[in-house]
């Protein structure tokens, strides 16, 4: 059996790609494609209101309070302090004064920090605190699956006999709302043998689609 790490799916299989559009979420918080990321420097977080760097599934605090804002930028939000850092969230996003409307500049675009996160990462306040999604128990338990390298890390790729494919579905137009299903059929060029998947990782051409 020839052992395969492919990037995307098997054989003549049916894939479901899930995509999360959040452009339109980030276009209703000011600075919402500038939200930092606690542990790497230069680096984003893009889904703002998610546990999940990336978007999608559970949400964190801020996330929590952005849904229950009704998806909205309020002056409420605004005042709110999420992750219970001792800023409020417009302090962290660049909106102290909580005059942000969509469409407008932020008053700040510097010095922003998470809203969902609680700063300093490392104090025993933040560190401890608690969550009740069932994702992660208290944020030292995200922050420590959070701050791993962003590099892909898997040892089994580099044994002999492994190869690589890469995979990509078809420019789709992404219809406009939160979560579409794409299926798409994949043919491979090797017909004679058996593959098996060791490993994956999504090739994301498109920062505004998970």
């Amino acid at each position: 059996m020839i052992v395969t790490k492919l990037l995307a799916a098997l054989l003549l299989s049916c894939v479901a790609w899930r995509s999360e559009g959040y452009r339109m979420f980030a276009d209703r918080i000011p600075n919402g494609y500038q939200v930092p990321h606690p542990c790497h420097p230069n680096a984003l977080w893009h889904g703002v209101g998610h546990f999940n760097v990336d978007g999608g599934g559970f949400r964190n605090p801020f996330g929590t309070d952005f849904y229950n804002a009704g998806k909205q930028w309020t002056a409420e939000l605004c005042g709110l302090d999420s992750d219970g850092d001792g800023l409020t969230n417009g302090q962290e996003l660049g909106d102290p004064q909580c005059v942000w409307k969509v469409g407008d500049l932020p008053t700040s675009s510097t010095n922003l920090s998470h809203p969902g996160i609680c700063n300093p990462i490392g104090s025993e306040q933040c560190k401890t605190k608690t969550y009740s999604s069932g994702l992660f128990h208290n944020q030292e338990e995200w922050m420590d699956q959070a701050c791993k390298s962003l590099d892909f890390n898997c040892s089994a790729i580099h044994q002999p006999g492994v190869k690589t494919m890469s995979l990509k579905l078809d420019e789709t137009p992404v219809p406009a709302k939160e979560t579409t299903y794409i299926c798409q059929i994949f043919d491979f060029p090797d017909h004679d043998n058996d593959y098996h998947m060791i490993a994956s990782t999504p090739i994301k051409d498109n920062v505004n689609i998970l």
